[in-house]
This record gives C-alpha cells, sequence and structure tokens, in this order.
C-alpha cells in the first residue's frame, strides 16, 4: 500500500495478503462427447457473483464421474467407464486438461474437490459411442448358450450380430447384413441368403437360421456393416441318411435308371453319420400315391417277387428312402428299371 504526504513524498508498506472470499470452483466441459476421443475442459476458480476468474487462490483438486443425468451429490452413481486424467492444480485460477476422455457411452457429470471439502459439480455430459469398429457374429443353441455342436437338417437357430466401438461400446440404428455366404441353410422366414437388420439399443440384431430339409452341405456365415466385415463362422451339418442301390448281375445304365431281367436282385443299404443309426428303409414299385413309399425293405428282392405282371418286359418306377432313429429322412430316390425278358436257355 502506498501512501503520499503533503510534499508529495512516498511511502510504501509492506506487502499485503489479500484472502478472496466466496470463491468456487467452475467446470466447463462439453454437453456432448464421442467415448474414447479426446476433448478439451476447464477446472476455475471463480467468484461466485461475478463468474470472474479468481487467480490468487490455486488449488490441488480430484475429478470424479458419475452416471446419471442430474448433478446432485445423492445422484452419484458409480460410472461404467473411466476418466483419464482425475488429478490437478489450477494455475493462474485455471487448469485447462487438453486430452481429456471418457471411454463409455452413457451420461454422465463431473464432480470436482479438494482436501477441504470444497466441491463443486458440473453439468451433464452425453458420451455418444463412436462409430462402429468390431462386428461379431455367432450362432445359439438356446439363449445364453453359443452353438457347439453340427445341425441336423430342417433345424432351426438363432444368429446374433453386434456392432461395439474401439471400446466396447453398443452402436445402436448400425444396418448390418448377415450373408449365407455358402451352404444348405436360409435366413428368417423369408428363407433368403441374405438378410438386413438395424442394431438395437445394445448394438445387436437376430434372425433365425434353418438348414435345408435335405440339407448336406457346412454352412459358412459372415455379418456386413459398411466397410466393417466380421469373422466367417463355420456351422456344421450333418445330413440326412444316404441309400444306395445295388444290382446282382449288375444292370447297364441308360437314362435315368438301369436296364434289368425280372429276377435281377435289387440290394438297398443305408448309411448315417447319427449315432443313432438307421431305422427302416422304405420302398415301393409303381407306386404314385402316397408321395413317399410306406413298405419296409426287409431285403433283397427282384421283381418277379412282386407279382407275375411286374415280370413283363417294359419300364418300372423304383422309389426308396431311408429314416433315421433320429426321424430325420433323406428325400425319395426314383430310379427307372427297363426290364426285358429272360433269355430262355432250353
Amino acid at each position: 500500500i502506498r501512501d503520499r504526504d503533503a510534499r508529495g513524498r512516498d511511502a510504501c508498506s509492506d506487502p499485503q495478503t489479500v484472502v478472496p472470499e466466496g470463491v468456487r470452483y467452475a467446470i466447463d466441459a462439453p454437453d456432448t462427447v464421442i467415448a474414447g476421443q479426446p476433448f478439451t475442459m476447464d477446472v476455475k476458480r471463480v467468484d461466485i457473483v461475478t463468474g470472474q476468474l479468481v487467480t490468487s487462490d490455486d488449488r490441488n483438486f480430484t475429478l470424479t464421474a458419475f452416471s446419471g443425468i442430474a448433478p446432485r451429490p445423492d445422484f452419484a452413481l458409480d460410472p461404467a467407464g473411466v476418466l483419464a486424467d482425475t488429478v490437478g492444480t489450477t494455475v493462474g485460477g485455471i487448469r485447462t486438461f487438453n486430452t481429456q476422455s471418457y471411454d463409455r457411452a452413457e451420461n454422465i457429470y463431473l464432480r470436482v474437490a479438494d482436501t477441504s471439502g470444497e466441491q463443486a459439480y458440473g453439468d451433464v455430459i452425453v458420451v455418444l459411442p463412436a462409430p462402429p469398429a468390431v462386428l461379431e457374429l455367432w450362432a445359439e443353441d438356446l439363449p445364453g448358450q453359443v452353438l457347439d455342436r453340427p445341425l441336423r437338417p430342417d433345424e432351426t437357430v438363432t444368429l446374433h450380430v453386434r456392432a461395439t466401438d474401439d471400446v466396447g461400446n453398443p452402436v445402436q440404428s448400425t444396418d448390418m447384413t448377415i450373408e449365407v455366404v455358402d451352404g444348405d441353410a436360409t435366413l428368417g422366414s423369408a428363407k433368403r441368403v441374405t438378410y438386413t437388420l438395424t442394431a438395437d439399443v445394445v448394438g445387436r440384431a437376430s434372425i433365425d437360421m434353418t438348414v435345408l430339409e435335405y440339407g448336406i452341405r457346412d454352412v459358412r456365415l459372415q455379418a456386413v456393416a459398411g466397410d466393417l466385415v466380421s469373422p466367417v463362422i463355420l456351422i456344421e451339418i450333418i445330413g440326412p441318411p444316404v441309400t444306395t442301390l445295388s444290382l446282382a448281375p449288375n444292370g447297364s445304365e441308360f437314362r435315368d435308371g438301369y436296364y434289368v431281367t425280372p429276377n435281377t436282385e435289387i440290394s438297398l443299404a443305408a448309411t448315417t453319420e447319427d449315432p443313432g443309426g438307421i431305422q427302416a428303409i422304405f420302398v415301393d414299385v409303381d407306386v404314385t400315391d402316397p408321395p413317399r413309399p410306406v413298405s419296409v425293405y426287409t431285403g433283397p428282392f427282384s421283381l418277379t417277387d412282386l407279382g407275375p405282371e411286374f415280370a413283363e418286359p417294359g419300364l418300372h418306377t423304383l422309389r426308396f428312402y431311408a429314416e433315421e432313429s433320429s426321424g430325420v429322412v433323406e428325400d425319395v430316390k426314383t430310379v427307372v428299371l427297363y426290364t426285358a425278358r429272360d433269355m430262355d436257355t432250353n
């Protein structure tokens, strides 16, 4: 403090310490940021009346993030994410964070506090997810249970695809396409090989996948969202049983069947990868109704065994298929037998 007397001479006092009164913390931060990406924010010491910066009351402080939409102490909910910078010191009344970040997409607010017990809360910050960076595709046998077994014909499972950003935040409203790259399966009730879905609030979309009725080829699937592509997943398919026909003596192949004689022995044999094995082989000759054979094959037979009318020269239609103990059946196979009269050696 300087004092001047009547003669114009100055006198100065010793330095005086001015202790500020009515100073508080203020947080200046964006109202919307992107998860995992840096943003700039300030912590200030300001006058409670004018809001002006107070440069003579610097403090060490800590920053804490809380989940919620109301910046009040009684709503101090633990956050799901991590705040990058949590400590600082004001210099000249301000501390600027140029690389502050928060890694989870949610609404948060910040609290600044020091060891004296003084604290203040900032306004709500909306943390949005970053653009999708990871695309996951998987199949579930039961809800919550990842498919870990082969599928059978006509069997249905649920496919899930999920889009997240670099730090795992779900990205909603993303268009994602699931594609059957290869194999015997279709998607949804429309039985398509590609299907476009929109991610929900948790970044996920789901659709059923059904193996074809007589599917045998393993299925490869992939999801695409813009330029983002998921890894290909492989689902093994165990196809239906397979029945083979043998003729003794060997028949001569002709068109869609064989040349045989009425006494040619016809044998059927079926194989399957199912542990339960084959339940039965069904067979008929020259039957059109019902559409599937109903007579059980019991062993080798010839056309003569079926009756004199089958021994006449001409053609006959042989149908057969096998059924597993599991109930899975193969498609009906049809073979035309072109018959000739047996040679009379007498």
